[in-house]
């Protein structure tokens, strides 16, 4: 009968482990926000908005709840992905008033350059595998 102490222990272990993901999942959640909005301040400087870093983290907060409240739901969160997206340009546009023009741009530079370096990374480390595996004669 070790094998249910066993068990029993490693469930624990399991359940404890799940409670520590989804703390640590939402204490990024809620720094990512402040990294987002640093970032997406950035870009409204670019643009001549001078409402202020407090306006712009309102904004990321505010536009990014209907996420963190439906995008755990298969579907569902794409559909929330573009309202965040959506949230943001008018949020920009009202807090830091910017024509909506301007407040398109804030939003979607930043996410092009992001995707541009997510794709330079890609295309780094595939070179990198394979060159090791052309030194290693795999192919």
């Amino acid at each position: 009968m070790q094998w249910v102490s066993d068990f029993s222990s490693f469930s624990s272990f399991l359940i404890s482990f799940d409670v520590f993901v989804i703390y640590t999942a939402f204490v990024i959640g809620l720094f990512s926000i402040f990294v987002c909005g640093l970032m997406l301040h950035c870009f409204v400087l670019m643009f001549d908005g001078g409402n202020g870093y407090v306006q712009t983290i309102k904004t990321v907060m505010y536009a990014h709840t209907p996420y963190f409240i439906l995008g755990w739901i298969p579907y569902v969160n794409i559909i929330a992905g573009i309202w965040t997206l959506v949230l943001l340009v008018l949020g920009i546009r009202e807090l830091q008033e910017f024509s909506t023009g301007k407040a398109v741009f804030v939003v979607l530079i930043p996410i092009v350059l992001v995707l541009i370096g997510m794709i330079l990374f890609a295309v780094v480390i595939a070179s990198f595998i394979g060159g090791i595996l052309g030194l290693t004669g795999l192919i």
